[in-house]
């Protein structure tokens, strides 16, 4: 199990609740890093429970989910109970203004210029390959990708599919078979480990901050 992604891991824990016939379900934040299509199947599978007499405890700072779950909520502040309300009934300002208080205002979305990319790179990856470090992982296979400064590159998958390793390649945590591999700023990386690459100006936050991108007994 510690080879599957933070989203994997997440499934499982919900299957295995599932699993003992839970007369009373508690779920802490259950959709963090879930996508949507897996979101949409567990409330269908928690409004099935609820239907059958479930009593379920759904915890979340996420208001489209409580609107469009629950049938009541109640509202913490500073550790104590600030309010009650049917989440379907109420505006997510006016459930937000509970949970922060009314004196906080909310801020506007204002329209803002964005510059156009620079055509200077910070990151070129050409032909990238590099095998999967366990049995049931996966392998990069001849990526190439170019990311100039001030533009944002998306990289979308369904968990298991190469995300992770893409992540660790481009970070320093597994190396390439040859520097030009992986250039930032025109300098090859490819076979510099993490510390060169973080010294470098490459910073890397993982899917799992806790354990991967912390080391909890430090300070």
């Amino acid at each position: 199990v510690y080879t599957l992604s933070v989203g994997e891991r997440q499934r499982i824990e919900i299957v295995r609740c599932l699993l003992q016939s839970p007369r009373l379900l508690i779920m802490d934040e259950p959709t963090s890093v879930l996508t949507p299509a897996e979101v949409d199947t567990l409330f269908a599978t928690l409004r099935r429970l609820s239907e059958e007499g479930v009593a379920i405890l759904y915890i979340s700072h996420k208001l489209a989910e409580i609107r469009a779950l629950c049938h009541s909520a109640t509202i913490l502040r500073g550790g104590k109970r600030v309010g009650s309300a049917d989440p379907r009934s109420r505006s997510a300002e006016q459930l937000a203004r509970l949970m922060m208080g009314d004196d906080i205002a909310l801020a506007e979305r204002a329209p803002r210029r964005v510059a156009p990319p620079s055509e200077r790179l910070r990151l070129s990856v050409d032909g990238l390959s590099v095998a999967s470090p366990t049995p049931d992982g996966q392998a990069l296979h001849d990526i190439t990708l170019r990311v100039g400064a001030g533009s944002l590159l998306g990289i979308a998958g369904v968990a298991g599919n190469g995300q992770d390793e893409l992540l660790a390649a481009l970070a320093g945590e597994a190396l390439a078979d040859r520097a030009e591999r992986v250039m930032l700023d025109g300098q090859p990386v490819g076979r510099r480990h993490a510390g060169e690459r973080r010294r470098a100006g490459l910073c890397a936050v993982p899917e799992e901050r806790l354990g991967h991108g912390a080391v909890p007994d430090m300070s």
